[in-house]
């Protein structure tokens, strides 16, 4: 078996064993959601890296839709643009504004604005490729105290290949949360799932993510999503 098998058996396991051992500990305090998103990517400058044009800053408008309370209603809605500036092939930095408006309870719905500031780090060998995305949010809430939430992702993707050519992309992920106000570690995700570029502009992730949560109504959530991504060509 080669290293391309090995890295596609080895996240599928480790998808497998996260959902199962997810599943033994849900109870009334959890919750199953659907997640989808849709980011179109518009590239603002480019430049020449390694013979290649790259973007070097581009503008990312993207929505969210969540269907929660076990996949029967809409609980979270979200509008989002960031830009995105790339200093070189290891380290990106940028910031955004998102609107949010949710209701994954039955408490009254409730509204947020927030403010990104993030610095994604990357390396890539052959058979595996490590990201970090480190990502400051200033939220302003409605009815509720403001606060700032520090939250650190990191990724390692298994690059599947054929003769040279990335066909699939399996991945597994982990993402604690630090909220300032609260001083005090208070969620984490972990992620399982697959990456696929379906055209040079068009890819995908398709993902299971398991959310834990130190205190609140939901204690646990269950979610099941995909990620669409699309770049236009630059205008001329």
């Amino acid at each position: 078996m080669n290293l391309n098998r090995i890295a596609a058996c080895i996240s599928l396991a480790l998808l497998l064993s996260v959902s199962a051992f997810s599943q033994a500990f849900v109870d009334e305090n959890s919750d199953i959601v659907g997640w989808s998103d849709f980011t179109l990517i518009v590239p603002l400058l480019k430049k020449e890296e390694n013979g290649k044009k790259v973007d070097r800053l581009t503008m990312n408008i993207g929505g969210v839709f969540r269907q929660g309370r076990d996949l029967r209603r809409p609980i979270d809605e979200r509008g989002t643009v960031t830009f995105n500036y790339r200093f070189n092939k290891y380290f990106t930095a940028g910031t955004g504004y998102l609107y949010r408006r949710f209701r994954p309870t039955e408490a009254p719905r409730q509204y947020e604005h927030r403010l990104m500031f993030f610095l994604n780090a990357e390396k890539s060998w052959q058979k595996l490729v490590l990201k970090n995305r480190a990502l400051t949010t200033f939220i302003i809430r409605h009815s509720r105290p403001d606060t700032v939430v520090y939250r650190n992702r990191i990724q390692a993707n298994f690059p599947v290949r054929n003769k040279e050519k990335v066909i699939f992309t399996p991945f597994v992920a982990d993402e604690p949360f630090y909220d300032f106000r609260a001083k005090s570690w208070i969620r984490n995700d972990i992620y399982a799932g697959i990456t696929k570029q379906f055209t040079r502009n068009l890819g995908a992730d398709f993902y299971y993510l398991n959310q834990r949560f130190r205190s609140g109504a939901l204690r646990q959530i269950n979610g099941f999503g995909v990620s669409f991504r699309y770049r236009l060509d630059r205008l001329k």
